[in-house]
């Protein structure tokens, strides 16, 4: 197998090298008929897209971020899947104190040390199809422990967005 690189998400490379451990723009309805009753791991960018041209944190941005993977929980969990998010629970404890500092909600080392517990306990990943999850080098880590772990990966189809943001091209931002 070819060595992928941990800073370059691949993700056709991937499902090439790992087979049915990693499946690329995988149906909705295979992802939820395989992992109804399980609890999964729900990876979704969060750095990149609260961070402002400046370089400062976008409270803002942090709200439509927490939403779309709450939305994608929600679903999942209408479907039986337990589909546990750390960006919901991360970021819901940064919007509740955001002036003290105790947290860094771009603080990248914390936070993937702060995940790999939940990321460890879940029988799988689950990478919806949000506007950059697929470039995002954070759920593409996430993606390869898993795989190193012998845990499937399920990559959504862009064309399963809908499910979850009815009238909404996949383009489109708000999810």
């Amino acid at each position: 197998m070819t060595a992928l690189s941990p800073s370059a998400p691949d993700w056709p490379g991937l499902a090439h090298a790992q087979g049915e451990l990693a499946l690329y723009h995988c149906p909705l309805f295979r992802a939820v008929a395989d992992l109804r009753g399980q609890l999964v791991y729900l990876a979704t960018p969060y750095t990149k897209p609260v961070t402002g041209d400046d370089g400062t944190f976008d409270l803002n941005a942090s709200y439509a971020a927490v939403t779309t993977a709450a939305r994608w929980s929600a679903m999942f969990a209408a479907e039986g899947v337990t589909a546990v998010s750390p960006i919901v629970m991360a970021g819901e404890m940064v919007h509740a104190d955001p002036f003290h500092g105790d947290l860094d909600p771009l603080d990248q080392g914390f936070w993937a040390d702060w995940c790999r517990p939940l990321l460890r306990a879940c029988r799988a990943v689950v990478v919806p199809p949000i506007p950059g999850a697929d470039v995002s080098t954070g759920v593409w880590a996430e993606a390869l422990d898993a795989v190193s772990r012998n845990r499937r990966v399920y990559l959504i189809s862009p064309a399963d967005r809908a499910a979850v943001f009815p009238g909404r091209a996949p383009s489109q931002p708000g999810g």
